[in-house]
């Protein structure tokens, strides 16, 4: 796969736990920090774009997250191209359904385990897919 990025809105933050590449983060506790995501369909920031394992943290290393734009990002599931998108319960991509919140729009197809790009909408909406 062809790297992507298209750094619309990339953004450096201070990680509150471990954070690994290309899966999505949400608010932390202090008002320039993210976490994991740790809930499936749940609204967040962005994609990290670089692992900030728990030993760098002490050391002050951040986290780059894209907050919208085109980012490579972990798929958790089967996505298919032209996919509304949101999260799992670990930060990874899969499609939308019900009421998850719509992260953006699959650029390519993928399985669990894969890197595909997706665009980051950098406005996160309540998904009004039915299943």
């Amino acid at each position: 796969m062809p790297a992507y990025g298209n750094y619309g809105r990339a953004k450096g933050f201070d990680a509150d736990a471990q954070i690994l590449k290309f899966r999505g983060v949400k608010f932390g506790v202090s008002p320039e920090s993210v976490a994991p995501i740790d809930s499936a369909g749940s609204t967040g920031v962005g994609v990290s774009q670089f692992d900030c394992l728990t030993a760098e943290i002490a050391l002050g290393k951040g986290v780059s997250v894209l907050e919208e734009g085109i980012t490579e990002w972990e798929c958790g599931g089967d996505v298919d191209r032209g996919a509304q998108v949101t999260v799992d319960n670990v930060g990874r991509c899969v499609e939308a359904a019900g009421a998850d919140f719509i992260w953006g729009t699959a650029r390519q197809s993928g399985v669990s385990g894969d890197r595909i790009a997706v665009t980051i909408d950098g406005a996160f909406s309540v998904s009004a897919i039915t299943t």
